[in-house]
């Protein structure tokens, strides 16, 4: 889900998870997903994007 917000971030995304994690990308699939219908959002490890895992 994105969330329009003010401030240095722009949006934030909730209910991912993180499936894996390269040296220049993460690898993230929605809490719901299922074998059916899951897709995979690959994120660039770089100074245009902030990861927060929790």
């Amino acid at each position: 889900m994105a969330v329009g917000r003010s401030g240095p971030y722009r949006y934030e995304y909730i209910g991912f998870r993180l499936i894996a994690k390269s040296p220049s990308q993460y690898y993230l699939v929605s809490k719901t997903a299922d074998y059916n219908s899951t897709k995979v959002v690959v994120l660039s490890d770089d100074d245009t994007v902030r990861v927060e895992l929790s």
